[in-house]
């Protein structure tokens, strides 16, 4: 009797959902297929860049967005949106891993970038709108890190540069949208349906409200203040959540990467979902 191989139980597995093979496989691909160099803002490599240029390889942005590896995984948002009817958003994304790209925040590799950021929206009029996003949580929870610098960098300075950076961009006459974080999980690959699959760990993908609105404590900073300077912002909990648990996938389309990135799928649903919103938060 031959042994059973990956590719024959997928086969079998596909057959049973009538589903074609590749799509058995398709979901388990958890790349984060928009991150590229950051050379064409920074005219430098660093290891961790998370950029993308997006639709503006030969024309002027009128969108930036801005961030760590976070606002990396929303430019399928930005993608998807211009796909939908967007006409005339031209977007571009800068962003560095484990940096919020704040003014003034972080140590050197981290502060210069957002400085670098800022100077090259500065210098762009045709910028009319700045979208600021990163996983908001690791920054006001004071994790450590930064701790190879020799300290911590502490919750009041992330507060500090999180109010000066939204003042700095505003005084550059640019509309400033600031994007929440998106509900996840430790390990999505939980999420993939597979072929006698117990019932315990499919259960594992399943995100409660009062579990993902844990790990928002941030919020109770943030949403006073963008409301004292009246800065629009993007809620991915508006679409992905309903009052008793969040939609992490659609079928086989998984809407994360990683327990803070969405994927391309996550992405496209976050467009789609708030595309009225979008249009009105958007300036181009």
């Amino acid at each position: 009797m031959k042994p059973y191989t990956v590719a024959g139980l997928l086969g079998v597995c596909a057959a049973l959902f009538a589903l074609p093979a590749q799509a058995a496989t398709k979901i388990e691909n958890f790349t984060e297929s928009y991150r590229q160099k950051c050379d064409f803002v920074t005219h430098a490599f660093y290891g961790d860049d998370w950029c993308n240029p997006g639709n503006a390889t030969a024309r002027a942005p009128n969108v930036v967005l801005v961030g760590d590896s976070y606002s990396n995984s929303l430019v399928g948002v930005l993608e998807e949106h211009a796909s939908l009817g967007g006409k005339g958003l031209i977007y571009e994304q800068y962003g560095r891993g484990q940096c919020p790209a704040l003014l003034g925040y972080g140590p050197d590799w981290c502060s210069a970038f957002a400085q670098t950021a800022y100077e090259r929206i500065k210098k762009t009029p045709s910028i009319k709108t700045v979208m600021l996003a990163a996983n908001w949580s690791y920054y006001w929870a004071e994790q450590k890190q930064f701790s190879a610098t020799g300290r911590p960098y502490l919750r009041a300075e992330y507060e500090k540069s999180f109010v000066a950076t939204l003042k700095a961009y505003r005084a550059l006459g640019k509309a400033v949208v600031v994007v929440y974080q998106s509900p996840g999980i430790d390990d999505p690959k939980v999420c993939v349906s597979r072929c006698f699959q117990p019932a315990s760990v499919a259960n594992q993908c399943a995100l409660s409200r009062q579990q993902a609105d844990a790990r928002e404590t941030y919020r109770q900073f943030m949403s006073p203040v963008l409301q004292q300077l009246k800065v629009k912002s993007l809620d991915p909990y508006a679409y992905f959540c309903n009052a008793k648990e969040c939609t992490l996938k659609d079928g086989d389309k998984i809407f994360i990467t990683t327990a803070t990135h969405l994927s391309g799928f996550g992405g496209q649903y976050l467009a789609r979902k708030a595309k009225p919103d979008l249009q009105k938060l958007l300036q181009f």
